[in-house]
């Protein structure tokens, strides 16, 4: 997981931090790992930049490494471009990629409660969320599958829930669940469908947990 710390228009920190998992049949197993990470802005007024990541590690003497260049940049003011390359190579063997996607900025919907500067209720165990409502732009291909999905799923899937809980509450809403400990709370769909929005269909979902507390969503945010 790598994390850039700054302002929408500032360079800052980046973290990054990375798990290992080594099986239990060779806990004697060395494992040595270095990382490179290197992002250069092109041109800053355009959100231009390039990042260039070096992975090896060495595992029972055989040498694994993954390179990576990419250039990313604003294609408008709501959707970003990256094309890159890369190779992966394990011992003698070697093989290069390419690779090219977008992605939809940030939309985020934000509570009449906000609206009119109403503070959210915050416990001392983190929020607690009754009703979730979030509006998601169908503005490309893939996010127009996935609301499909979404709603076949719902009459179709025995485990609706859980993966409701794992693909849809990320980031803010994920942590602000967590938290609270209602990842665990069983969640009743109260709305499923879409509306017209000022630049196309709009996906709209309610949301309703089984025993959550009394507060609200200050905003939900999510990447296309």
């Amino acid at each position: 997981r790598i994390v850039l710390e700054g302002g929408s228009s500032s360079w800052g920190k980046v973290k990054a931090r990375a798990k290992v998992n080594v099986p239990p049949a060779s806990p004697l197993l060395p494992a040595d790992c270095n990382v490179k990470l290197n992002v250069k802005p092109l041109d800053p007024a355009k959100g231009f930049v390039r990042i260039s990541a070096v992975f090896e590690s060495i595992v029972d003497s055989t040498k694994n490494k993954l390179t990576i260049e990419a250039d990313i940049a604003n294609e408008t003011k709501e959707r970003r471009i990256s094309v890159g390359e890369g190779m992966v190579s394990v011992g003698d063997f070697s093989h290069s990629f390419s690779f090219e996607g977008s992605v939809v900025n940030m939309f985020y919907y934000r509570s009449d409660a906000v609206r009119r500067n109403v503070p959210n209720p915050i416990y001392m165990q983190g929020r607690q969320f009754h009703d979730i409502l979030m509006k998601v732009p169908l503005d490309n291909n893939d996010l127009i599958d996935t609301w499909e999905g979404t709603v076949r799923a719902i009459g179709s899937t025995g485990t609706f829930n859980d993966w409701i809980r794992d693909f849809w509450f990320i980031g803010p809403a994920f942590t602000a669940l967590n938290e609270g400990g209602q990842r665990i709370s069983r969640i009743e769909v109260n709305g499923l469908n879409t509306e017209s929005g000022p630049k196309g269909p709009v996906g709209v979902s309610r949301w309703r947990f089984s025993h959550g507390g009394s507060g609200m969503v200050d905003s939900i945010s999510r990447w296309a």
